[in-house]
């Protein structure tokens, strides 16, 4: 789908909201921001992973290697902190 000279990247919604991620020339976002549906504009995020390899120590996925044969091949792990207390 191309939105104003973008292509839709991506997409999702539920009863309350929804979102689209859109590649969109620089000049076109005043334009799409004008719109009255359109209620934030602001760059993508790009997920990477983080300390791979220097957690292994800290939370000792050495001893589990060793003494069990695990690997955590194929497995992805996820951490949400919201940081309150």
């Amino acid at each position: 789908m191309t939105i104003r000279g973008g292509t839709v990247e991506g997409q999702a919604s539920n009863a309350i909201a929804g979102y689209l991620t859109i590649s969109l020339p620089a000049a076109q976002t005043a334009a799409l921001s004008a719109n009255p549906g359109v209620v934030w504009i602001g760059p993508a995020s790009t997920m990477s992973l983080a300390n791979v390899d220097s957690e292994v120590r800290v939370i000792r996925a050495d001893a589990a290697r060793h003494q069990f044969g695990l690997y955590g091949a194929g497995q992805i792990v996820a951490v949400a902190d919201s940081g309150l207390d």
